[in-house]
């Protein structure tokens, strides 16, 4: 067992020590901070192009356009068109962007315009603003007083409540499965993205020491299982690292939201309907799930003769990954069905199917915990054979195909 460690102690250092595993740690932030850059600037360039440089010419009554100047005036300049060829002109000569045509009581109005204007406006609010001052012209033709006017413009007070019906039993336990439902489709997008990464280091290490035929000298002093087995805890570290790491900018940014003036934003959404034990059961199925993919990884490594080969080798494992990815989208609108119930505990597809199933109140934290565990037996389990799997296969360096190998180890094994 000190092999084991060793190596995984020499190949967790080795990568802890590479520039290229530090540029994975802060590669998202740097694309999300460029992401948001670019959005700020086009924000501004939309905004620039939908001010005054907009002008709409209105064909109504003088206190319509005084009032549609005052309303929209965030959005465009607006002026007076005498009549409907007036303002027809106007536009052929590029003089106004738009026209609005309007009936005196708002109930009937037209947008006419320029798709090749240089510069923009929101049609939509446009139409929103014209349906409120039909709203409120009706309003001041019944000559309501001024609190029948608030009660008739009030929303509805309309309340939601979430319950979970069991055995003809209901619970109020269940919670707003909104948040919850894009943290489980964030984690799938997530779990994909780490997978990509670690198989590649899993392919790396593997394929690399095979190609080089080092791993010659190297079985020579560790039994292929143990080497097998550090490495895939030397992985396991790096990826625990990586989370830490992001746990800690996590909470810096909650710390520094008030200092820096965010806080507004993070506390749009109420956090408190994640709940710990759904972020949790998250956190621990995505962990062992990129484990067993891993496994899964460095075993199909092991089988190629040439380094340049791992990738084609490992993107098999890439394509088993697609299937609970996709999966996971398809169930939202069948998660009680008896198919997404039991994929949902298979491993290999339960981080993405459970969480699913969870946010939308079709399974409990229990449930969970259970696929959880499931995950860690098949973990074991895997490792146990593809250690094996490993040692038969690492020192071959014949041309077959992956597959072929690994159909004829389990051939070999059983004859």
């Amino acid at each position: 067992m000190t092999k084991t460690w060793i190596v995984a102690k020499n190949v967790f250092l080795k990568n802890l020590k590479s520039p290229a595993y530090y540029w994975m740690l802060l590669a998202p932030f740097v694309f999300a901070l460029i992401g948001i850059g670019i959005g700020f600037i086009a924000s501004k360039a939309t905004d620039n192009s939908a001010n005054p440089n907009s002008m709409i010419g209105i064909v109504g009554q003088p206190q319509q356009t005084a009032l549609l100047k005052k309303v929209l005036k965030s959005q465009a300049d607006v002026r007076s068109e005498a009549n409907l060829k007036q303002a027809k002109s106007a536009l052929a000569k590029q003089k106004i962007d738009a026209y609005i045509t309007l009936n005196a009581d708002y109930s009937k109005a037209q947008i006419v315009t320029n798709s090749q204007a240089d510069t923009s406006f929101n049609v939509d609010s446009i139409k929103q603003t014209i349906t409120s001052l039909k709203t409120q012209t009706a309003i001041a033709s019944m000559h309501l007083s001024a609190g029948q006017v608030q009660n008739l413009t009030a929303p509805a007070d309309v309340k939601t409540r979430y319950v979970s019906v069991k055995e003809s039993k209901i619970s109020n336990s269940a919670v707003d499965s909104g948040l919850r439902y894009g943290v489980s489709q964030a984690s799938v997008i997530l779990i994909f993205i780490f997978l990509s990464t670690y198989i590649q280091i899993t392919g790396s290490e593997i394929g690399t020491e095979k190609g080089s035929r080092i791993i010659e000298s190297l079985l020579a002093a560790v039994p292929a299982r143990q080497h097998f087995v550090g490495k895939i805890i030397a992985i396991a570290g790096l990826l625990l690292v990586q989370l830490a790491a992001y746990a800690v900018i996590l909470i810096a940014a909650i710390i520094l939201a008030g200092p820096f003036g965010y806080a507004k934003y993070v506390n749009m959404v109420d956090w408190s309907q994640l709940g710990f034990g759904f972020a949790g059961v998250v956190i621990l199925l995505a962990f062992a799930a990129i484990l067993l993919y891993i496994v899964l990884a460095a075993v199909f490594a092991s089988m190629v003769s040439r380094q340049e080969d791992v990738p084609k080798s490992t993107s098999t494992v890439m394509y088993v990954a697609l299937i609970p990815y996709a999966l996971s989208f398809m169930g939202t609108t069948a998660a009680n069905s008896l198919f997404f119930k039991i994929m949902s505990f298979i491993p290999l597809f339960s981080q993405s199917l459970m969480p699913m199933r969870m946010a939308v109140n079709s399974a409990s934290t229990v449930d969970g915990l259970i696929a959880f565990a499931l995950q860690l037996a098949a973990l074991a389990i895997f490792i146990w054979l593809a250690s094996g799997i490993y040692a038969k296969n690492v020192l071959n360096y014949d041309d077959g195909k992956p597959l072929t190998k690994l159909f004829r180890t389990f051939k070999i094994k059983n004859s």
